[in-house]
């Protein structure tokens, strides 16, 4: 896969918040509870690194769900993960990023590169061209 997506730009993000939920292990459950109601503590698990591939899947395509003031750190999370060694989490995110295209379309076009990416596995192009209505 070669990597189509520059990640090269910056976004002045807002301040980090609290990560502890009522969870004892992180779920697809926690995930959602934090987009929720306390979306910082989602991107900061995410950008934390910790998350095993599988649960970072997860974490990726619901962290496109936060409102539109925590979007920018959403977003400024997701886009490395559009490079991730992992065909799974580059699915997550391109499905988080989707969901932050449909309330800011502009988001839409880091997809693009990866719908067209000839490299890319084709479950993370199939993805991306659903999400910006191509299939």
């Amino acid at each position: 896969m070669s990597s189509v997506v520059d990640t090269s730009w910056s976004i002045a993000l807002p301040p980090r918040g609290p990560t502890t939920t009522r969870f004892e292990r992180h779920c697809e459950a926690e995930f959602e509870h934090l987009a929720a109601h306390h979306p910082s503590g989602l991107i900061d698990l995410i950008a934390g690194g910790e998350l095993e591939p599988s649960l970072l899947t997860f974490a990726a395509e619901i962290v496109g769900s936060v409102g539109p003031a925590d979007m920018p750190r959403a977003l400024h999370v997701l886009l490395p993960l559009l490079n991730h060694e992992r065909p799974h989490v580059r699915e997550g995110a391109v499905y988080g990023i989707g969901r932050i295209a449909m309330l800011a379309p502009q988001a839409g076009r880091f997809l693009q590169g990866v719908a067209d990416d000839v490299s890319e596995n084709e479950g993370v192009r199939s993805a991306a061209r659903s999400v910006l209505g191509r299939e």
